[in-house]
């Protein structure tokens, strides 16, 4: 397990999560969802009869397009100002205040229980939010998490920076502040000095080994892990974000081509960026080739793990 450390000062978690979402716009994120790799894994495992949670809801982007799907889902987030813009946007929006450590729901109300990119950010570990989905969660209810993946490329690199170096820590810069990580065990979620150097804490990566056992422990019996949000993890290589940066610069000027009517399709290029378009944006491809590919890239590069599993 890696875990990883914050320094912007940002000490006060409800305060961060506002600013980080601040920029964000409620339209443009409940259309992204059309492409989101956990589409796929909504339409496929959520149940069209019962109560859905989102735990950890945000803006509520989510809750609003699953409700357009047929899902009767319902979101908490601990932020207030982030529920009051999502009752802005909807008032009719079945969305409210609340702690994932104390869920103001009764016992078995829920049938399935999401949170994408909830449960690492809680240092002393995951175990008390898994306790309380698992009581709100109905006798074989669904669970579906997703976690920050610990994978091949980021194992290699503790490896190479913690091991092979000595290093104990390294930096990486990002727009909101500077991250630190290091390696801990699985067992290890105690607080450290970290504090007294400016850094807060921020995340653990999983490997899905960890991931597993974690909630195996809490009651949970495993249907399904796997990689996800390929792209994402790719693009922590700096030559693909500067040809990432490049391609959308080259969209802006094509955008602006097509305006003018000059414009004109080519069919191998968009055979190709189709291909890969299946793979490392909907990462659904059809071809069995496609298949193969996401399968290598999941394991070495996927950001995310999406944990599919039962109550009991």
């Amino acid at each position: 397990m890696r875990k990883v450390y914050l320094q912007n000062g940002q000490k006060e978690a409800r305060r961060f999560w506002k600013q980080n979402w601040d920029s964000s716009s409620l339209e443009q994120l409940v259309k992204l969802c059309d492409t989101d790799y956990m589409k796929p894994i909504f339409l496929s495992f959520l149940p069209k009869q019962g109560k859905i949670l989102d735990a950890g809801c945000g803006l509520g982007q989510n809750v609003i397009y699953c409700r357009k799907l047929g899902f009767d889902m319902e979101g908490i987030d601990f932020v207030e100002n982030l529920i009051s813009r999502a009752i802005e946007y909807d008032p009719r929006l079945p969305v409210k205040i609340g702690d994932l450590r104390n869920i103001p729901y009764p016992d078995s109300y829920f049938k399935a229980y999401f949170a994408a990119g909830v449960i690492e950010h809680f240092e002393n570990g995951a175990q008390e939010v898994l306790k309380e989905a698992a009581r709100v969660l109905s006798g074989d209810g669904l669970l579906i998490v997703s976690v920050p993946y610990l994978n091949l490329k980021r194992r290699i690199e503790d490896f190479f920076f913690f091991s092979f170096l000595k290093r104990r820590y390294r930096h990486k810069s990002l727009d909101n502040g500077t991250l630190l990580r290091y390696s801990v065990f699985a067992s290890n979620t105690a607080q450290t000095d970290f504090y007294d150097t400016g850094y807060t804490f921020y995340e653990y990566e999983y490997t899905a080994g960890e991931i597993r056992r974690i909630l195996e422990v809490a009651g949970f019996k495993i249907i399904r892990i796997s990689g996800a949000c390929v792209l994402g993890g790719l693009l922590e290589f700096a030559f693909l974000r500067r040809i990432n940066k490049k391609i959308e610069e080259s969209k802006k000027i094509k955008i602006e081509k097509s305006r003018i009517g000059l414009m004109y399709d080519n069919p191998p290029v968009g055979i190709l960026k189709n291909f890969f378009k299946e793979i490392l944006v909907y990462e659904n491809p059809r071809s069995v080739i496609g298949k193969i590919l996401l399968c290598i890239l999941r394991n070495c590069f996927a950001h995310m793990q999406v944990i599919i599993c039962r109550k009991g």
